[in-house]
């Protein structure tokens, strides 16, 4: 009977700390979850700034860029 009673108590013990590991790792997951949420916007800003420098290297929009600076110009100076 108390060989039984320690073998219990032995699971007891076991599973006990299992839980407790368990319970970490839950925690260490919830925090990561809420780091990749938290960092998203950062990643949309990349795409602004990406779509800006596509935009700027078009000839077109640079030549149409430069004329209207130099009307500016003219504008400023009046």
């Amino acid at each position: 009977m108390e060989k039984e009673l320690q073998r219990l108590g032995e699971g007891i013990v076991v599973k006990t700390r299992l839980t407790e590991r368990c319970d970490l790792e839950v925690y260490q997951l919830k925090q990561e979850i809420q780091a990749l949420k938290d960092t998203k916007p950062q990643a949309q800003t990349k795409e602004v700034v990406q779509e800006i420098l596509q935009f700027q290297e078009d000839p077109q929009i640079k030549e149409e860029l430069e004329s209207l600076r130099a009307r500016l110009s003219e504008e400023q100076k009046r």
